[in-house]
């Protein structure tokens, strides 16, 4: 079953002021990988690129654009019209940000019933995708 991968989840894998984290993270990093269930959004890769270059300086942008397009294979979910609705949908149900139902509603357009994210409640369950951090469950 497809898993989506937050941008948290994406930066910790190359962040090693927390090697803890970012053990986890390559680890969940590496299921995906392993069994082709990665899932991401252009949201995700936007927010990844723009915070690796702020935390590594412009000089990081060339490494940080190689690991977006390796996660192209990954097939993003679009930020389109019927994705804004079903956010809107889940923003107004669940009390969440409009960027976090936009993470949501990324997971539920691409099948997924699983988020990996630290940014959400661990095991709360949106419109039929559970959250789960990362961090407090291994891969």
């Amino acid at each position: 079953m497809p898993v989506f991968v937050d941008t948290n989840v994406l930066i910790y894998t190359l962040d090693p002021r927390d090697e803890a984290k970012q053990s986890a993270a390559q680890s969940w990093l590496t299921r995906c990988w392993h069994e082709r269930t990665g899932r991401v959004s252009m949201q995700v890769l936007n927010e990844f690129y723009v915070n690796l270059v702020r935390l590594n300086g412009s000089q990081f942008s060339a490494r940080a654009r190689a690991e977006i397009r390796h996660l192209m294979a990954w097939n993003p979910c679009p930020i389109d019209s019927t994705l804004l609705e079903t956010a809107w949908g889940i923003a107004d149900e669940a009390s969440v940000s409009h960027w976090d139902a936009l993470i949501i509603a990324a997971a539920i357009h691409q099948d997924c019933e699983t988020v990996l994210s630290e940014d959400l409640q661990h095991d709360q369950v949106i419109e039929g995708v559970r959250i789960v951090n990362p961090f407090l469950t291994s891969a």
